[in-house]
């Protein structure tokens, strides 16, 4: 299954000193980017100057999206979003099955 999940930093991120910023910002990255590399992790992008992100994963479920998502080094700092997604075309049959075309 397909998840979309869509993040950014808290209130409590912008409270900490400068250098544990950046240590944070460190272990994120060091987090998604194994995360990449294993595959589960499709694409990620950012926006409004790194403060928000969204990103692509093929999970099992939605749990392991949130269980996931809860396990990042730096989940206390982020406020984020986990959302199913399906394919257009996919989701175009499906709709067309369901009124019988």
């Amino acid at each position: 299954m397909l998840f979309m999940v869509i993040g950014g930093n808290n209130q409590a991120f912008y409270m900490l000193p400068p250098e544990k910023m950046m240590e944070q910002a460190m272990l994120m990255d060091a987090w998604t980017r194994k995360h990449l590399e294993s595959g589960k992790c499709k694409a990620i992008y950012v926006a409004d100057g790194n403060k928000r992100y969204f990103s692509i994963w093929e999970l099992a479920s939605y749990e392991e999206g949130v269980q996931l998502s809860m396990a990042g080094p730096t989940w206390q700092y982020q406020d984020f979003e986990v959302i199913p997604v399906v394919d257009y075309d996919q989701s175009m049959k499906l709709a067309m099955s369901a009124v019988g075309k």
